[in-house]
């Protein structure tokens, strides 16, 4: 909608995003916990997660724990992000996620828009997160999507109005699905780096083997 009509001294806010960091899984896959990874420079993968977010202009970040909780705390204490720790963590990411949104939206200043984030993508930087918040102010769309791989996925923004399709996802589904349905309505990015996942011990292995993305 044009706002010519209002007053040339009427400040009109940008939208504010929220970053959901998910990191309530126990990366059973792995074997060992992957938010706790250490990149070259010796930062854990969570550590990292947080700053690229804080970084990339999120007006706040909210760290969901499950599996681990006090360490991965003390991982990122520096950075002072918000903690909740999610106890229905095992029934899937869909309760992480929809924790982590009523913990954002009862908060005295709820964001207009949440971008999902996990810490397995050591390839996404602070650079690629202001891509999106700029697409988001200037274009207002309804989701904001990676793409990579041939898939759309995270990160991933959602507007307020997606919230009461957030907030109902089964626990055991992500918010891909949701993606998914939203077909034409969802604006992507591509970001083929973002493909790079750390879910198995040899993944891990060849992501050590590489280089480093600040």
């Amino acid at each position: 909608m044009p706002t010519s009509w209002l007053p040339p001294d009427v400040h009109i806010p940008p939208p504010t995003v929220g970053a959901l960091i998910l990191a309530a899984g126990a990366s059973s896959r792995l074997g060992r916990p992957k938010q706790l990874l250490r990149t070259a420079s010796g930062e854990t993968l969570l550590h990292r997660t947080v700053r690229v977010a804080q970084e990339g202009g999120c007006a706040s970040v909210l760290v969901i724990t499950g599996a681990l909780d006090a360490e991965l705390r003390a991982a990122a204490v520096d950075l002072s992000p918000a903690f909740i720790h999610n106890e229905n963590w095992a029934a899937g990411m869909g309760s992480t996620i929809k924790a982590g949104l009523a913990e954002l939206l009862s908060g005295p200043q709820p964001p207009t828009a949440v971008l999902i984030l996990t810490t397995d993508q050591p390839a996404i930087t602070a650079a690629f997160i202001q891509d999106i918040l700029r697409l988001n102010q200037s274009e207002k769309p309804l989701a904001i999507a990676t793409t990579y791989a041939d898939t759309r996925g995270i990160p991933a923004l959602f507007s307020h109005n997606l919230f009461p399709q957030l907030a109902q996802l089964p626990d055991e589904q992500g918010a891909k699905p949701l993606l998914k349905s939203l077909a034409g309505q969802v604006r992507e990015l591509p970001f083929p780096a973002a493909a790079l996942d750390l879910d198995t011990p040899e993944q891990v292995a060849a992501w050590e083997g590489g280089f480093e993305v600040r």
